[in-house]
């Protein structure tokens, strides 16, 4: 039997059922019981086959939507794009209308390193005074906050009560980088996803199901500025 489609990566391990999923890279993953033969697991992927051609699709389309974003040519802050352009005379980087500009003395193969540090910077601004707001509207208190940097999670929050924000959030709109932080602060008083944390969520943010859709189309960002990328 031949199959158009084949995964990027298949993970076998010890759950109960297959799982099918694009991740942000653009990249076909499939989650499979340890125990399946890979003819039936062949045979599941064929039946979804439609499914997983439109993901990729999609993936692909805001890959390349986003090209010069992803190749650092662009760059985001709060929502809004930015193309990236040297500038002689200045000595550190700035905003400046639609342009994000970086000292004529630094090379292109810095820009990378430059837009991360700018972002890092302003991320723990931002997120400061934001988790402050909230944390206040919502009468909650947090043991401590970092700014992190992760290719996997945008927040957390653990049992203690710590809280974590991932820098690279800064590149979503305001209204997205608030939701955010009211995700994390609800769970200091729901430490799970049941309709009650829900509920909390809804209390602040009752469009909170549109920011979460927002928030997973964004999810090619969390790939930005690893190393050799």
């Amino acid at each position: 039997m031949f199959f158009v489609i084949k995964p990027d990566i298949l993970i076998k391990s010890k759950r109960k059922s297959i799982s099918l999923m694009v991740n942000h890279k653009g990249e076909f993953v499939v989650h499979a019981p340890k125990q399946m033969k890979l003819n039936d697991i062949f045979s599941f992927i064929e039946e979804k086959q439609d499914w997983v051609i439109e993901k990729l699709k999609k993936a692909q389309n805001t890959l390349t939507i986003n090209k010069q974003l992803l190749s650092y040519e662009q760059m985001l802050f709060l929502g809004k794009l930015y193309d990236v352009v040297q500038v002689d005379g200045i000595k550190e980087c700035m905003l400046e209308n639609n342009y994000f500009c970086i000292p004529n003395k630094v090379s292109k193969e810095k820009y990378k390193d430059k837009i991360k540090q700018f972002l890092m910077d302003m991320a723990e601004e931002v997120v400061l005074d934001r988790l402050d707001y909230f944390a206040e509207l919502m009468d909650l208190d947090f043991k401590s906050v970092k700014i992190v940097s992760s290719i996997t999670k945008w927040g957390s929050c653990d049992q203690s009560f710590n809280l974590s924000f991932n820098y690279k959030l800064i590149m979503l709109p305001p209204i997205i980088v608030d939701y955010i932080i009211i995700h994390e602060l609800a769970h200091i008083l729901e430490f799970n996803h049941s309709s009650a944390f829900w509920e909390i969520v809804a209390s602040i943010m009752p469009t909170y199901k549109k920011q979460r859709q927002t928030l997973k189309e964004s999810g090619f960002l969390l790939n930005l500025f690893q190393k050799g990328k």
